[in-house]
């Protein structure tokens, strides 16, 4: 392992345009929200407010002075450089299949947990980044997952829909390609049923996708949310998470309302279409990240996830602006999760192979 991540360079000299601000808006928002609720990620809301006062967790908790993230985003993390290493072989090899090269990324994410991994493909630079190797209450419904072998028809021998696959889809929705709405939706959910085989488990990432792709390329919050629904009503199953976001829409929509009694209808967030209801809620309602992040992780249920989740819908919508630079800059993963986040823009808009990704 290393403790730096090789090639940094070449995001000191990057200018970013309105794509890879949203980009670094996505990525880090969902991480800045995934630290901030990792705090309270396994307290009640009477114990938050115990602690914290009458208004909750305001702030982020410092370990040593750090934003420590948890498999919320070390996951997606490894779902985006799959997605790259998945470009890089479609473009050395003329095809590529974006699900097996996204199970080896998780499979070295696996590794990192102290797990044996059954990877062929153990490579990259990620896996050899220290930052990435720390264990941090990582999902049950993974770990036990990626302990199989590769599912044939890339869906998982269990029947969860735990938030374990929404959480990490949303890179999925960041590289620029030629895919229509269709496929990205497909993208996420399959992406997402490596780990969970519950159709609402991958159902909800497929929407969690495209609500990604579609504010990326301009549309406001509640476009790219009815954009999921239209495409998840005729879909067998797909009750659970119709119900969760429309739910979620109403919610989002009404001027001031009591934002605890809305996340108690929505649910606490520790399966797929809770966890995605509360994150395009939170995020609807949210003044600014700060706000957002209070609103998506003071509740009863999985705070760090609901709050990623949120971070990365508002910075998909509005850039990176306004994160607070001194949490950003506090992340343990800040260094790699910017080349990550300059490598999708790169490879996405083709304008340059990035070597340092094996194609597999």
């Amino acid at each position: 392992m290393t403790n730096h991540v090789p090639d940094g360079s070449r995001v000191g000299s990057w200018e970013p345009d309105d794509r890879a601000d949203r980009i670094l808006g996505c990525l880090l928002g969902g991480a800045v929200g995934d630290g901030f609720g990792f705090a309270v990620e396994f307290m009640r809301l009477q114990e938050i407010l115990d602690r914290y006062g009458p208004d909750g967790l305001q702030h982020p908790q410092f370990r040593d002075d750090r934003l420590l993230v948890t498999d919320d985003t070390q996951m997606t993390m490894f779902t985006a450089e799959g997605l790259i290493r998945a470009q890089r072989r479609l473009a050395d090899r003329g095809m590529a299949s974006v699900e097996a090269v996204g199970w080896n990324a998780l499979q070295r994410w696996l590794k990192t947990q102290g797990e044996e991994a059954e990877c062929r493909f153990d490579d990259g630079w990620l896996v050899d980044d220290g930052c990435l190797w720390n264990r941090r209450a990582p999902g049950a419904t993974c770990i036990g997952a990626l302990r199989n072998d590769m599912p044939p028809d890339y869906r998982a021998d269990n029947n969860s829909k735990g938030c374990g696959g929404v959480m990490r889809v949303a890179p999925a929705g960041l590289l620029e390609a030629d895919w229509s709405d269709e496929r990205v939706f497909e993208l996420g959910a399959s992406l997402a049923s490596l780990t969970h085989g519950h159709p609402t488990g991958y159902l909800a990432s497929g929407a969690m996708a495209l609500i990604i792709r579609k504010l990326m390329d301009g549309s406001d919050m509640p476009t790219a949310v009815r954009s999921a629904l239209d495409l998840l009503r005729p879909m067998d199953r797909s009750d659970e998470t119709v119900a969760a976001l429309e739910q979620a829409l109403q919610f989002g929509g009404e001027t001031g309302p009591d934002h605890r009694l809305s996340l108690k209808v929505l649910g606490e967030g520790w399966v797929a279409e809770e966890a995605l209801a509360v994150g395009v809620y939170s995020a609807m309602q949210g003044e600014d990240f700060p706000d957002v992040f209070r609103i998506a992780a003071n509740h009863d249920g999985d705070s760090d996830s609901t709050a990623s989740i949120a971070g990365q819908i508002y910075g998909a919508a509005y850039g990176c602006g306004g994160l607070p630079h001194d949490w950003t800059r506090r992340l343990d993963v800040l260094e790699p999760l910017l080349i990550l986040a300059h490598d999708l823009w790169a490879v996405g808009c083709g304008l340059e192979t990035v070597e340092s990704y094996p194609p597999n």
